[in-house]
């Protein structure tokens, strides 16, 4: 019945608007392929939570609808069993152990008890829960709580999973081997779709869609966004040793770059298309207007770089009465 579909998830034209006149998110039109890992990117507010909350089938739609492999999964509870829903919050029993929320997660979905302690026993070797199993989920780190959530959002081993910024407080190590462990679930034909703040997570992703304000403001892979919203292929960052030459600073170098902007204090951001031809230039500029450099630093730009040319915006700010 699904094999012939070319997409996991698709939203057309949702809309949520909350009964204190919030506007969380306006009508989002998007298609998830089948077997990839997409990250919806955007600051906190920007209604990622409401978006996914009602892909899972947890908050209704005002206006719009929802397919999970071509089913609506307010029509039944078996179409909801076509997702696996990890929350930003909760989503564990605290107070039992680990093995003990997987047989909860199990009973949810009304699996037989032998088929239930079979699939915890994989997912727990999967998932590196085997010397926490005992332990009582309020004295897990957050890096294995996070394990434990999606362990049980897969107990019924859905198709389409569905993750609510999975990766926020993780340390950087255990972020990355996180989501190492989410590339490794499309090995087994999962789909992910999950949801972030932190730029760095997009880099795991096959497609990245960019969310701002409840309205979707582009998507595309993350080095076609970084072309698309920047023209350019690097980043000089330049750091003046002196407040009063910020302005100074910035006006020389918007002449010589395809963009520049504050961004703190001392610092001055310059997308370039080739860093080796601008460098010279920029050196010779400052020098020539007796600027006083601190640092200058050549990097990649990153989609927080992307996000911040597409909407003006800080990634890092939060936006107040979104979800």
């Amino acid at each position: 019945m699904t094999n012939g579909l070319k997409y996991a998830i698709e939203c057309l034209n949702l809309s949520k608007k909350y009964p204190d006149g919030t506007q969380a998110v306006k009508g989002v039109t998007l298609r998830i392929p089948k077997n990839t890992l997409t990250t919806i990117l955007g600051p906190n507010g920007a209604g990622k939570t409401t978006l996914l909350n009602m892909i899972a089938g947890v908050t209704p739609p005002t206006a719009g609808s929802v397919r999970i492999l071509g089913e609506n999964p307010w029509a039944s509870r078996r179409s909801r069993a076509l997702l696996g829903f990890v929350p930003q919050e909760g989503g564990v029993w605290p107070r039992l152990s680990v093995y003990e929320n997987l047989m909860m997660a199990a009973a949810l979905y009304d699996i037989p008890s032998k088929e239930a302690k079979a699939r915890a026993r994989e997912l727990i070797d999967a998932f590196g829960l085997k010397d926490h199993v005992k332990r009582v989920v309020a004295k897990l780190s957050g890096g294995l709580r996070r394990r434990l959530s999606l362990a049980m959002a897969l107990m019924h081993d859905p198709p389409v999973v569905v993750l609510d910024e999975p990766t926020t407080g993780l340390d950087p190590g255990i972020r990355l081997d996180f989501m190492n462990l989410l590339r490794e679930m499309l090995k087994d034909g999962k789909t992910v779709l999950m949801t972030t703040h932190i730029s760095e997570d997009t880099e795991f992703s096959d497609k990245v869609i960019v969310m701002n304000e409840g309205l979707i403001v582009a998507e595309g892979t993350a080095d076609k966004l970084r072309l698309k919203a920047l023209g350019a292929t690097s980043i000089i960052e330049v750091t003046v040793a002196l407040r009063e030459h910020v302005t100074k600073a910035h006006k020389l170098l918007t002449g010589l770059a395809e963009k520049a902007y504050v961004v703190q204090p001392l610092t001055i951001v310059c997308h370039v298309r080739d860093p080796g031809e601008a460098l010279p230039r920029v050196f010779k500029a400052l020098e020539g207007a007796g600027i006083d450099v601190k640092e200058v630093k050549v990097r990649k730009p990153s989609l927080s770089d992307v996000f911040r040319a597409l909407t003006g915006r800080s990634l890092e700010e939060p936006l107040e009465g979104g979800g």
